[in-house]
């Protein structure tokens, strides 16, 4: 087998580019198949159990079997983000208390794939249970079950949520 002609940073955008254009189609096809309903309360669960495993592989890259607290989950939140959040995706983290912080979602490539496909008045967003697994996979648990919410940016808001660690 010949060498690749991409460069690595190259080949990793492909990688994770490929890995949500397959999730979308998986979407769309649960949606086409059983409704939406369906769709999102089954991608909602995928989300947060796909979150939890790619926490704990990246501790485990990292070295870092455990996480004691918020500090450290941030750092792992900001490693996870730069792996495996796509631009355009630009979000903002800010601590708000000893065991909180504050996630805003200025632009969001969830939101601009939904808007394409043509369904964002319909599409629950599954970003926050994504990240409610990272802290399933990191061992520092939400307090609160994220809320089966549709995007917030589809219906003309700001996406942010404030989280607390349990």
């Amino acid at each position: 087998m010949t060498q690749s002609p991409l460069c690595e940073v190259d080949r990793e955008e492909i990688v994770r580019r490929c890995w949500y254009s397959h999730d979308g189609h998986w979407y769309e096809s649960v949606a086409v198949e059983l409704g939406m309903d369906a769709a999102n309360r089954l991608n909602r669960k995928a989300r947060r159990r796909q979150g939890a495993s790619e926490a704990r592989r990246l501790r485990k890259a990292l070295g870092a079997p455990t996480i004691g607290g918020l500090d450290d989950f941030l750092r792992l939140l900001d490693a996870l983000a730069s792996v495996l959040v796509p631009a355009p995706t630009a979000v903002r983290i800010e601590r708000t208390g000893e065991r909180s912080y504050a996630i805003h979602v200025d632009r969001c490539f969830v939101h601009e794939t939904v808007v394409r496909a043509g369904n964002p008045e319909s599409y629950q967003c599954a970003v926050f249970d994504r990240i409610a697994g990272w802290h399933d996979g990191a061992g520092l648990p939400l307090a609160d079950e994220p809320p089966g919410l549709r995007c917030a940016k589809a219906t003309g808001g700001a996406c942010h949520r404030t989280l607390h660690l349990r």
